[in-house]
C-alpha cells in the first residue's frame, strides 16, 4: 500500500523534522507500508498539508504517517477537518503516538477525541 508521511515542527529545525520522519518510517515499516511521498511544514507554515490533502484526493496514496493527532491541526476544529478530508480520499491515518490502529477505528477514535478536548476542560489555550 502506498504511503505517505507528514511532519509539523512548530520551531522548524532539521534535526526535528528527521526526529519525526524517522518516527513516521518505522510505523510504516511495521505496518508494511511503501512510503512513497513526505510533506513537511513548520512554523504555521501548512502549504505542504494543503497539498498533501489535494493528492490524497487524486489518489496518490492510501495511507499517511504522522507522528501525532496534533501535527495536522492544533486547534480543536482543524484537524477533524483534515481527518474528514483523508477519509473522503480513502486514506488511512496512522499515528506513531497511536501504534498501528488507524485514527478512524472506533477504538481508537475515542482516545483521539479525548486528548484534542483535554485541553478545552482544563482552560488551557488551544488556538495556538
Amino acid at each position: 500500500m502506498n504511503a505517505a508521511i507528514y511532519t509539523y515542527v512548530a520551531r522548524p529545525t532539521r534535526q526535528a523534522h528527521e526526529q519525526h520522519q524517522t518516527a513516521c518510517l518505522a510505523l510504516a515499516c511495521d505496518l508494511d507500508l511503501d512510503v512513497t511521498c513526505s510533506y513537511s511544514d513548520g512554523a504555521g507554515d501548512r502549504s505542504e498539508l494543503t497539498r498533501l490533502i489535494a493528492d490524497a484526493a487524486a489518489g496518490e496514496f492510501s495511507a499517511l504517517v504522522i507522528a501525532r493527532l496534533d501535527r495536522l491541526g492544533r486547534t480543536i476544529p482543524a484537524a477533524p477537518h483534515v481527518l474528514a478530508d483523508l477519509d473522503d480520499a480513502g486514506v488511512t491515518v496512522y499515528a506513531v503516538d497511536r501504534g498501528v490502529r488507524p485514527l478512524t477505528d472506533p477504538a481508537s477514535l475515542a482516545g483521539v477525541l479525548t486528548t484534542m478536548l483535554r485541553p478545552c476542560a482544563s482552560g488551557r489555550n488551544i488556538t495556538r
